[in-house]
Parts: structure tokens; C-alpha cells; sequence
């Protein structure tokens, strides 16, 4: 994205940019702002002043798949009125529409190990177990950007860690 670029867009999708780049306000939003939002901010940083965390290892951002079943499984375990204030589904439609006017990848997980994930509240916990779900499932693209995180957050790969007892030496 060019500062030109940028002008260009349309107050839409200049829209959605912004709302991904202020990030959730939710129970889990630390690791999902490290997923999403901070990867828009890394992608945004020459073109306006932003703030807060930054991700510029794996240059794509990663959502659930189903967010109304993420919204069930949040509301189920936080519980009360501020569960209810926060929609990922709103939320995630902004981060992958920003992704896509920014030429992003977005990689999409399924929302139960999404929320796993997420739910572990440290960075490396939750790369690690999104990583093994990559790797499970032959996505190599994503595995290599999860393993980008990964080194950075931990400076070890996720090979040494799973060689080394896996999730429990986080």
C-alpha cells in the first residue's frame, strides 16, 4: 500500500482499515490482536502513524472460520453483559475485507482451534497450537508464516519446542 493507494480507496474501504486497525475489545483480544490487528498495523505503518502492538513476521492475518460458533464458545465461557458487547463476526468482516484492500493473505482456521488457541492468553501458546493445526493439516503456507511468528515471539522454532516437550515448555 502506497500513500496514493490509500487516497484512492473508498471511504468503505478506508472504513474497514481503521476498524481493523483499533483491534477487539473482547476477553482473548491480546493473541487476537497479535493475529489480525497487528499485522494490519505492520501493513498500514507507511502510510499513517499507528499505534499499539505490531506484527510484521508473518505478513498475513489469521481468522476463524466461523465466527458465530467463536462468539457461542466466548459467550459460553466468559459469560455476563461484556461477552455480549463484542461481535467477531462484525470485527473479523472488517480485518479480512482490510487484509484483502491490503493484499494480504488471510488464513482462515477452524473456530474450535481458533478458540483454543486463543484462550491460552500468551502469544506463544497460541502460535504453537495453531501451528500444529497447520502442520496436521499440510498447509504449508500457513505453517511458514506460523513459524515466522513463532521465532520471533520465542526465538526457537516450533520443531524445537514440540522436540522438547511441546506446549507444557511455553
Amino acid at each position: 500500500m502506497t500513500k496514493t493507494k490509500w487516497t484512492e480507496l473508498t471511504p468503505k474501504q478506508q472504513w474497514d482499515v481503521y476498524v481493523a486497525l483499533r483491534g477487539p475489545d473482547c476477553q482473548h483480544s491480546d493473541p487476537i490482536k497479535w493475529l489480525t490487528t497487528a499485522v494490519i498495523r505492520w501493513a498500514m505503518g507507511g502510510i499513517m502513524r499507528v499505534g499499539g502492538a505490531i506484527n510484521a513476521d508473518g505478513g498475513g492475518v489469521i481468522v476463524p472460520a466461523d465466527c458465530h460458533t467463536l462468539d457461542d464458545k466466548i459467550r459460553a465461557t466468559q459469560g455476563g453483559l461484556s461477552a455480549l458487547s463484542w461481535s467477531s463476526t462484525h470485527f473479523f468482516s472488517h480485518v479480512t475485507e482490510a487484509a484483502m484492500i491490503l493484499g494480504l493473505p488471510v488464513y482462515v482456521i477452524p473456530p474450535e482451534v481458533y478458540f483454543k488457541a486463543v484462550s491460552k492468553h500468551s502469544t506463544s501458546k497460541v502460535l504453537y497450537i495453531l501451528w500444529l493445526w497447520a502442520k496436521e493439516k499440510g498447509s504449508e503456507p500457513l505453517q511458514a508464516a506460523l513459524a515466522l511468528y513463532f521465532k520471533s515471539a520465542t526465538n526457537k522454532t516450533p520443531e524445537t519446542i514440540k522436540a522438547e516437550g511441546g506446549e507444557e515448555c511455553l
